[in-house]
Parts: C-alpha cells; structure tokens; sequence
C-alpha cells in the first residue's frame, strides 16, 4: 500500500449515537472508516475488554492521520533515525518502522 492510498483526516470519533451497537470513527464528510464495539466484550466472568480500553483504542484509531504525518514529517527532518537507545541507519529507524507497517510494508 502507497502512502496516499488511505482516507485522508482528520478522523474523529462519533461517540454520540448511543442506539449503534459500534463506536464509529469518521472522516470529515461522516464516512465510517473503522468500527469498534460499544459495550465490554465479556466471557464468562472475566471482562476481555473494558470500555475505558475500547474508548482508548477508538482514539488511537482516530489519530492514526495525524500519526502518520507527523511521522513523515519527523522522518523527513532528520537524516538519522533512532531506535530508542542508539542513532541507528534509516532501514532500522524506529520511525521509518512504523511509517513501512502503516504503508502495508514488510517489516
């Protein structure tokens, strides 16, 4: 996948229809581009995952956009990456990893 071939943001998170039983995440002209469910997934007695982490997760969603440029902008500036410890060549920067994975790259 191209770095253009993704619905451009900002996206947002439309937790205002209760009657769903998803929370969308929407583009700027209301198009649903991710869904996630809007109550606890619960089995048995043991909470798989609590609403706080399904509300968390819509947000990171929601600013995968803003993300993503903000990585190729970073990218773009330095000439050196930087994997958390070590400056590192780009092929093993931390960011150009993440930018390859939202491209659909392999890692």
């Amino acid at each position: 996948m191209s770095a253009h071939k993704f619905t451009p943001g900002p996206w947002k998170v439309d937790f205002n229809n209760s009657t769903k039983p998803f929370i969308n995440i929407q583009d700027q002209e209301k198009n649903i581009i991710a869904s996630v469910p809007d109550s606890e997934l619960i089995y048995g007695d043991q909470t798989i995952i609590a609403f706080e982490d399904i509300e968390a997760n819509a947000q990171l969603i929601a600013a995968a956009p803003d993300m993503y440029e903000a990585l190729t902008r970073a990218c773009d500036r330095y000439c050196i990456g930087y994997d958390g410890d070590n400056i590192v060549n780009c092929d093993n920067c931390i960011i150009q990893k993440a930018i390859r994975k939202a491209r659909g790259e392999k890692e």
